[in-house]
């Protein structure tokens, strides 16, 4: 992406024109999630049970955040407990 911000002489100028838009959006889309970034781990830092579970190799904040509300969607569901036993 650098190259095509530097506008590199060796990148033919119609393809500059069609991937220097993209590189924008691109750029653009990384500081979006890094700031979706920073909002989990704000959220994951007040919740105990996220902050237990990231205890577990490899559970960072956003595989906490996920598994908790996976269960907060399952315990609220009105479907929650009709299933027969397994």
């Amino acid at each position: 992406m650098s190259r095509i911000e530097a506008k590199e002489a060796t990148i033919p100028g119609s393809l500059l024109a069609t991937l220097a838009p993209l590189a924008r959006q691109w750029r653009n889309l990384d500081a979006d999630i890094d700031g979706f970034d920073e909002q989990i781990l704000a959220l994951v830092k007040q919740d105990q049970a996220a902050l237990r579970l990231m205890k577990i190799p490899g559970v960072g904040p956003i595989s906490a955040h996920a598994v908790i509300a996976a269960i907060a969607m399952g315990v609220s569901s009105p479907r929650a407990g009709i299933l027969p036993p397994g």
